[in-house]
């Protein structure tokens, strides 16, 4: 996905919230409703985000700022949710584009922990 794209607010059925900027900014409220069960995440705190590469030959990624695109995101820095580093998984169904909050990339959402686009956020741009 590309970054414009994902630039805006995502919200899940349960109440949490992030916002992407454009300037690689993210902030976020309420988002232990979107994480599974058991996670020390903090609820609410602002950061940075940034594309993960693909994985190479041993299946290994790390962020890269310098990427415009992608299919994981990674939500952290400034003290972004505690000592969490949230990765944002990017998929897409028959509603659309959503991201999955996860603490373990081999993690699955419910629909109800699904971030999906605002609508509002998606017409105000």
């Amino acid at each position: 996905m590309d970054r414009t794209a994902l630039v805006g607010t995502w919200t899940s059925e349960t109440g949490a919230r992030l916002t992407l900027g454009a300037d690689r900014r993210a902030t976020g409220t309420d988002l232990r409703k979107a994480l599974l069960g058991g996670s020390t995440c903090t609820d609410s705190a602002s950061g940075e985000w940034s594309f993960y590469t693909a994985p190479d030959k041993a299946g290994s990624t790390h962020v890269d700022d310098s990427l415009t695109s992608g299919q994981q995101i990674a939500i952290g820095g400034d003290g972004m949710i505690g000592n969490c580093l949230l990765s944002a998984l990017v998929r897409k169904d028959e509603r659309g584009f959503n991201l999955c909050l996860v603490v373990d990339p081999d993690s699955a959402c419910s629909a109800e922990e699904l971030l999906r686009r605002d609508q509002e956020s998606a017409r105000s741009e």
